[in-house]
């Protein structure tokens, strides 16, 4: 593992506060305290997650079913019915977008050529 320099560390950590203190941030934290104490909530959102996570991992692009599948995913958990869980989703997407842009924007700097992960990142 390599060990991060002092001055990268300081900006790292002013990053990392940056975000923490970030409306995006406090509002995620807000709904994630708010469904973890509901563990029947949590779950049956949790097991949503999961489902759709492997459908994007499965589904390519422009295949057309994409939609469809997840519009039935939603109706056999009925998760689009219940308020909490999609603020909870709501903000979830949000954090992990401006995680994705900051991760981006470092790996510009490095140039690491990732366009063709662009689909993947």
């Amino acid at each position: 593992m390599v060990e991060i320099p002092n001055n990268i560390r300081s900006k790292l950590d002013e990053l990392t506060d940056a975000i923490r203190t970030s409306e995006i941030y406090r509002r995620y934290e807000h709904c994630r305290k708010e469904i973890t104490s509901n563990p029947e909530v949590f779950a049956t959102m949790d097991k949503f997650r999961h489902e759709n996570f492997a459908l994007n991992i499965r589904t390519e692009s422009g295949s057309g079913l994409e939609p469809e599948v997840r519009s039935m995913l939603l109706d056999r958990f009925s998760v689009h019915t219940n308020p909490l869980i999609g603020e909870y989703l709501d903000a979830e997407l949000e954090i992990c977008l401006l995680l994705r842009e900051v991760f981006e924007q470092l790996g510009l700097l490095a140039e690491l050529n990732l366009d063709g992960f662009s689909d993947l990142l």
